[in-house]
């Protein structure tokens, strides 16, 4: 029984224990962007537009690019006439994105205390086939 305890106690010594995995052994990940003049585009579609979009809210396609102009976010969203989305990306902080009240009106943008309209720092196209196109700068 002496040899069989001395035995077991050479193999755990000689086998590496394999730990639970914990939180302080987790790899930190974190999010990855080239921080400088980032990009948004933003494909705006009007409210009760046929099979685009049959719904009372708009419907915001957006695509987020870092200060190197690679794409690090994109999703879409209905946001309501007077509300506000948010858009996640690799970005340290959401993209907020503001839906007005009539088609004509500028859509408004904040990021990390910064606020612009589509009418400031946008190209805005004109609505055609139900949506419109906007590409915006904003600092990063």
């Amino acid at each position: 029984m002496h040899f069989s305890t001395i035995l077991v106690t050479a193999l755990a010594l000689l086998t590496p224990a394999l730990a639970a995995p914990t939180d302080a052994a987790a790899p930190i990940v974190s999010k990855r962007y080239v921080p400088g003049n980032c990009g948004v585009h933003v494909r705006q579609y009007q409210r009760h537009e046929g099979n685009e979009n049959p719904t009372g809210n708009y419907l915001f396609g957006v695509t987020i690019y870092d200060g190197a102009q690679h794409q690090i976010g994109a999703g879409t969203q209905y946001i309501p006439s007077g509300r506000t989305g948010d858009f996640d990306s690799q970005l340290p902080r959401v993209l907020l994105i503001n839906a007005l009240y009539v088609d004509s009106d500028p859509v408004t943008f904040a990021y990390n205390g910064d606020t612009w309209s589509s009418n400031s720092r946008c190209s805005v196209g004109g609505y055609d086939s139900g949506h419109r196109d906007m590409d915006c700068g904003f600092s990063c």
